[in-house]
This record gives structure tokens, C-alpha cells and sequence, in this order.
């Protein structure tokens, strides 16, 4: 007999045997169960942990569900009007999770991630700037410390922008809020800047130690120096867990050869060109996609980090 696990009259998840599970969408529009959703992630807590696919449709895209120690451990869609059957098909252990870990040059690959619906909760670098990947690497080197500490931190009014006195390259744009004041009192600027990047670094360095591959993807112009520095510094940081690093950016490929790991696009994504222009942000989407496709990376083995670090 079948097991009620959720239902909110909209979605139902029933456990129907052991290692089957069937998820039925009675509302007129598709549904993302996904980690970030509090109930839908804990009513699969206490179920056999592992790799759950579609069994009608096994290799449509977000039809690979992975359950964890703590529920729910992907992103699945659910058709309006549908009936999706999840069976279970090898612990998570005989897949390689890969995740993609964003390290600037600005939002590009955020915004990007956010229309394919790969994103899951911040990361330190989506939503800054970092026009030194040099800087990049000393910041993860040093375990985020003082990426957000209030004395290196120093407004420009005018350009509405939060530089940083320790790494000159590394800026913010988007933590005043509306009901700042920052030339009267700059402390809840702080303490929400503290708040938000202690758990965008907490997740950085948890998804570092728990995926089993890591993409990293930077835009913006590097020298084969810096990538080489970084990849010396990332390789002590991973300890010998595989990584990736996609460098998207306007230079030849040339200038990039011969680097292991590294794969380089010759081409520019423009962040404040894809805010004005839907048209553009979906070409650049697709673009991207096409690539995180030629390296294997799908939502059929993406590592999504949860939105709260388990203690």
C-alpha cells in the first residue's frame, strides 16, 4: 500500500514500494521540487538514499532525483496535469556529481545558471566583481577570511559601489538596499554583508569538499600565469579531487593552451546587455548550456549544495 510523504493540494509524493516513488502534479502548471524547498526536501529524508530516475522518461533533463542523508538532494520538474513515476537506480556514491562553482569576473554566470535553472543559493563570487583572478585565488587560499571584514571595506557614493582595500580588484554593487543610509550608517550594510557572504563561503567550501568533480567558471580576461597559480593553489585546496576550469572570455585560445583542465571559449557574455535584453540573456543561456553539455555536466549529475550548511 502506498505512503503519503507530502501533500499540500497541489503536489502529492507517495512511496509506493521500497525503492518507488510517485510524484502527481494536480495543479495546471509544471512544479520544481527542488532542496530549497524546506517541506518537500525533509518528506524525503527518511527515504533509501540514491540516484531515483524517471521511468517513463529517464533522460529527460530534471527527471534525476537524488535523495540524501537529508531528503531531497536535486532539482526535479513536474509537469502540469502529470503523474511521474521515481525509481531507485544505484546509491549516490556510483554517480559523479559535478559541481559548478562560479569565480567572476560578475554575475554573467549567475544569470546564466539562473535560466537553466542550474542555480541553487549564492556563492561568494556570483554576485561581486573580481577583476583579478589573482585576487580570486588568495581569497579561496585564505578560506574567504576578511572577504567581508568592515576595514577593508570602502564605499564609493558615486558609483554606488563597495571596494575592498585587500584585494583592490574585488568590488560590490549589490548590498545597499533602499532603506540604507550608507553615508549616515554603514553597520547594516555590514552585518547583512556578513551575514549573506559567511553563508556563500560556508557553501563554497562544503561544495568543494562534498561533490566529487568541480567546474569552476570564470568570464572575464586571464593570464596563463594566474590560471596556473590558481590551479596550484586549488589543486592543495581539493586534495586531489578532480576539477575543471571553464574560463569564457574574449582572448585567444592560444594564449590558454596547453594548461591541463582548462577549456577556454573565445567569447564575451555581457551581463548589463542580458538585464536590458531578454533575447541576448537566452542566446548567452543556451550558449553555455551547450558547453556545460560538451563537458558532461547535466542536472542528471549536477551537485546541488543545500541552502543551510549541515552542522
Amino acid at each position: 500500500s502506498s505512503q503519503f510523504l507530502f501533500y499540500d493540494g497541489q503536489i502529492t509524493i507517495l512511496k509506493q514500494e521500497e525503492s518507488l516513488l510517485r510524484i502527481i502534479n494536480e495543479s495546471n502548471h509544471e512544479y520544481n521540487l527542488q532542496p530549497m524547498w524546506k517541506e518537500v526536501r525533509q518528506a524525503l529524508k527518511g527515504q533509501v538514499s540514491g540516484v531515483y530516475t524517471d521511468v517513463l522518461n529517464p533522460d529527460l533533463p530534471f527527471r534525476t532525483m537524488m535523495i540524501g542523508a537529508d531528503g531531497l538532494e536535486s532539482r526535479v520538474k513536474v509537469p502540469p496535469l502529470s503523474s511521474l513515476s521515481f525509481k531507485y537506480q544505484c546509491p549516490l556514491s556510483e554517480i559523479n556529481r559535478v559541481a559548478i562553482l562560479p569565480i567572476g569576473d560578475r554575475c554573467a554566470i549567475r544569470m546564466v545558471l539562473h535560466k537553466m535553472e542550474y542555480d541553487g543559493p549564492a556563492y561568494p563570487f556570483d554576485l561581486t566583481r573580481t577583476t583579478n583572478l589573482s585576487d580570486v585565488t588568495d581569497i579561496i587560499e585564505n578560506g574567504f577570511f576578511d572577504m567581508w571584514n568592515p576595514d577593508f571595506l570602502h564605499y564609493n557614493h558615486e558609483e554606488a559601489r563597495i571596494y575592498h582595500g585587500k584585494w583592490t580588484g574585488l568590488s560590490f554593487a549589490h548590498e545597499i538596499e533602499e532603506m540604507d543610509d550608507p553615508l549616515y550608517d554603514f553597520s547594516p550594510v555590514y552585518e547583512r554583508m556578513r551575514y549573506r557572504y559567511e553563508g556563500r563561503s560556508q557553501r563554497f567550501l562544503y561544495t568543494l569538499n562534498h561533490c566529487d568533480e568541480v567546474l569552476f567558471i570564470r568570464t572575464g580576461m586571464v593570464d596563463k600565469e594566474q590560471i596556473k597559480d590558481f590551479i596550484a593553489k586549488l589543486e592543495e585546496k581539493c586534495q586531489g579531487k578532480p576539477f575543471r576550469i571553464l574560463i569564457i572570455s574574449p582572448q585567444p585560445s592560444e594564449e590558454l593552451a596547453e594548461l591541463t583542465n582548462v577549456v577556454h571559449y573565445d567569447l564575451y557574455l555581457n551581463p548589463d546587455h542580458m538585464y536590458e535584453d531578454l533575447g541576448y540573456w537566452m542566446h548567452c543561456t543556451e550558449v553555455v548550456r551547450s558547453i556545460l553539455d560538451s563537458l558532461g555536466v547535466s542536472s542528471k549529475n549536477l551537485f546541488w549544495c543545500p541552502p543551510k550548511i549541515p552542522k
